[in-house]
């Protein structure tokens, strides 16, 4: 199984257990048998074919401590579901360890892509040309010009990539470009194009819509404040951004998740013939 398949499986089996849970402390008697770290699905992938694959690269150690963490949490809503006021305010938790989780596999997914491009590896990979269009901006003859299709896993990917980029910048006190405005950036495009049409009314859209617009926001005012040597402005400015963006990342994995079965989101399958 390929990189890319397989990181969406284990993020898809993930948000599955957090439904689950959100389920259970909405719902009177819903029966919830939630499984240890190292036995839930998630956690079999992590502990086997993930730390095979992936232990050299930097963060898994960090996914496998939030993940455990995740499980801890996600334990303690599910043994006080009997007190609900306890339970909720325990979800936050779990809520927020979630997303660091969908961040974590995202960011994994991408650092490994990357690997395989600069060891060569990816000269026979059957996601070749996403490759090239991720890291190169070689748009493959066969995908439509018009951005508006744009594939939700991309989307996610180029989002994450960018922001990485912003951090690797301060980082070497670069001078990072100013970013495109959310209107017309790649996942913009896709936001008020396919994903108007297709999502309509679901609330996790509506949530992205404003998340991507504030992470743009923060994006800026973190460039600006870098700029002028602002540096404090500019660390307090970028904190937010980073939020944001793991914010963007979750909910591109959720509505992923909730229109597997409508088809809602352009696949590419077509890479792979």
């Amino acid at each position: 199984m390929g990189t890319r398949l397989e990181i969406s499986v284990a993020r898809t089996l993930h948000l599955y257990w957090e439904a689950e849970l959100e389920k259970a402390l909405i719902t009177p008697g819903h029966r919830l048998e939630l499984p240890n770290h190292e036995d839930c699905e998630l956690g079999l992938w992590l502990h086997n074919t993930g730390l095979r694959k992936y232990r050299s690269i930097p963060g898994f150690t960090g996914l496998l401590d939030t993940h455990r963490k995740f499980h801890v949490a996600a334990g303690e809503v599910a043994a006080t579901l009997a007190d609900p006021d306890r339970a909720r305010v325990v979800m936050e938790d779990v809520r927020e360890l979630s997303r660091e989780i969908i961040f974590r596999l995202t960011r994994l997914e991408l650092d490994s892509l990357a690997r395989q491009r600069e060891t060569g590896q990816s000269a026979s990979h059957p996601l070749r040309p996403l490759i090239n269009w991720l890291f190169d901006g070689h748009r493959p003859e066969s995908t439509p010009r018009n951005d508006s299709v744009l594939e939700v896993s991309r989307a996610r990917l180029m989002h994450l990539q960018w922001a990485q980029g912003v951090a690797d910048l301060f980082r070497r006190w670069g001078k990072p470009p100013l970013p495109e405005s959310a209107e017309i950036c790649s996942l913009g495009l896709w936001l008020h194009s396919v994903g108007a049409r297709r999502c309509v009314g679901m609330a996790e859209m509506q949530a992205l819509d404003v998340a991507h617009k504030e992470f743009h926001l923060k994006a800026e005012q973190a460039v600006r404040a870098f700029h002028n040597r602002r540096m404090g402005e500019a660390e307090a400015a970028y904190d937010r951004m980073h939020r944001k963006s793991r914010e963007v990342v979750y909910l591109l994995s959720v509505l992923e998740y909730r229109l597997l079965d409508a088809d809602a989101i352009l696949r590419i399958d077509h890479f792979l013939e």
